[in-house]
């Protein structure tokens, strides 16, 4: 996930890495990681965690915009999936 301000600049990315056993007819997702960089010094990460379950590798982040570096003012919420498919495809 990427989020842009109104000029089209991107401020902060998000992302989710997923490791996944696969039998040659499904998929199982053995772990989960997430890691976010931050493109923009107004915006910081407040919280990010991994999940799984199943084929799926999920993160769930919130980012808090701030003015001046005190005052926080926006929200944003991001929730990238990584999914391995029966044919072994990831998406």
């Amino acid at each position: 996930s990427k989020y842009y301000d109104y000029a089209d600049k991107i401020q902060w990315t998000a992302t989710v890495a997923g490791t996944f056993t696969y039998n040659g007819s499904s998929a199982t997702c053995t772990s989960s990681t997430v890691y976010h960089e931050i493109l923009s010094s107004k915006w910081k990460c407040h919280s990010e965690v991994a999940s799984k379950s199943g084929n799926t590798a999920r993160g769930d982040f919130v980012f808090y915009l701030y003015t001046l570096g005190l005052i926080h003012i926006n929200t944003r919420e991001a929730r990238p999936v990584l999914t391995c498919s029966a044919s072994g495809v990831l998406s």
